[in-house]
């Protein structure tokens, strides 16, 4: 099994985190009813727009994708 965090020994990699108003936490229904809200799924889309923004820039244009390749090499190095 591949998690985000073997795959990003070998390249950069973003997991994000966002959160949702609940009663509950993870695994209760408390925290089911709160994912299932409209202000839930607003935030989870407002989250999944800005990563796509973030990966067309990297995508489109060639010096931010070299920088971010840059710093994630640095990173490992220390």
């Amino acid at each position: 099994m591949v998690n985000i965090g073997n795959v990003s020994y070998a390249v950069p990699g973003f997991h994000g985190l966002f959160t949702i108003p609940t009663d509950g936490v993870n695994h209760t229904p408390g925290f089911t009813n709160g994912a299932g809200s409209p202000e839930a799924h607003q935030r989870c889309l407002a989250c999944a727009a800005g990563m796509a923004v973030v990966a067309c820039q990297i995508v489109t244009d060639d010096d931010f994708a070299r920088r971010v390749k840059e710093d994630f090499e640095v990173e490992a190095e220390e």
